[in-house]
């Protein structure tokens, strides 16, 4: 689906994706292009798919991601997309590695380097320089609050850039080219959702700020943005996991 950033209104059927009703995939872009990897239908994939902004119709085959991920954080800039942590199988198979592509070019994904936990469900956000992997799930009932950053232009292990005001999962990002903002997800303890946005200077290192609340709380969203607006799409919330 696709929505205009500049106006209010209800989202417009795009094209669809080869790999029909995909759950938890990773998506980044560039100005021209967006790229969408892994996911599970409902065994975990590695596909990497891809379509061209500016025109409407079906994704198209890019390569494969590493190995079979879905729930990963994804950061991006003009040049390339990165996909960091996930899940291989279940819950119980979180992996910090990171991999990338050059958007561009159809390809199979290069590995990158390692965050610094590993973790699935991360909040991302980047600028034409960095990338930034925020809280997460770290096991079945675990979370972390923990904010990675990376060097897109470079590969290595990512380093630590400060942490989240709460510790939660299936957390939302986006971004413009100097701040993060970070929404949606889960906390902890059973059932509970907050509705709490945190903003981050992507340039300097340090913990997140409150920035203001969601109209409504759910976890597993989507998230978008221009220089300008930022947009959290969907999720589920509680009671009940309703999806939105």
């Amino acid at each position: 689906e696709h929505v205009s950033l500049i106006s209010s209104g209800n989202s417009i059927k795009f094209g669809d994706l080869g790999s029909s009703q995909i759950a938890w995939g990773g998506a980044g872009a560039s100005s021209t292009r967006a790229v969408i990897g892994g996911g599970a239908i409902p065994a975990v994939i590695n596909n990497i798919e891809y379509v061209t902004i500016a025109t409407l119709g079906d994704s198209l085959d890019f390569g494969d991601l590493t190995d079979q991920l879905r729930h990963a954080g994804t950061v991006s800039n003009e040049t390339r997309a990165l996909w960091g942590g996930g899940e291989t199988a279940s819950a119980s198979t979180m992996t910090a590695v990171i991999e990338y592509v050059t958007i561009a070019t159809t390809a199979n994904a290069q590995d990158f380097g390692d965050l610094t936990v590993a973790r699935r469900g991360s909040a991302a956000a980047s600028s034409a320089t960095r990338g930034l992997f925020s809280a997460g799930q770290i096991d079945g009932s675990n979370y972390t609050n923990v904010i990675d950053y990376v060097t897109i232009a470079t590969t290595g292990n990512a380093v630590n850039f400060g942490d989240t005001l709460a510790t939660r999962g299936n957390i939302a990002g986006c971004s413009n080219n100097i701040r993060g903002i970070l929404g949606t997800g889960n906390a902890p303890a059973p059932g509970t959702v907050p509705n709490t946005i945190d903003y981050i200077t992507i340039a300097t290192l340090g913990d997140s700020v409150d920035f203001g609340d969601l109209y409504l709380a759910v976890y597993s969203a989507g998230a978008m943005a221009s220089q300008t607006r930022g947009l959290f799409v969907g999720g589920a919330n509680h009671p009940g996991g309703v999806y939105q």
